[in-house]
């Protein structure tokens, strides 16, 4: 219920902290090309739990949470 609630996400080519492919603060359509590497998404957003801190949010299968684009036009929705 936070009013002005700050978070971003970030788009990792084959692993977390691997080459940025894409970032924003917004939602949005992200188009990539198909690969054998895995992508990796992380959503960053303000906890105001206990104070506050930064918390994280992984998308995708542990243990190394890769995402997988195979087909032309796959699309993966993130929500929660």
């Amino acid at each position: 219920n936070d009013p002005d609630p700050d978070a971003y996400w970030v788009i990792y080519k084959d692993k977390y902290q691997g080459a940025i492919v894409a970032e924003g603060t917004d939602g949005c359509d992200v188009v990539l090309p198909l690969s054998a590497t895995g992508y990796f998404v992380m959503v960053y957003w303000w906890n105001d739990l206990y104070g506050g801190f930064w918390d994280e949010e992984y998308y995708g299968t542990p243990p190394n949470y890769l995402l997988y684009l195979t087909t032309n036009g796959q699309v993966i929705e993130l929500n929660e």
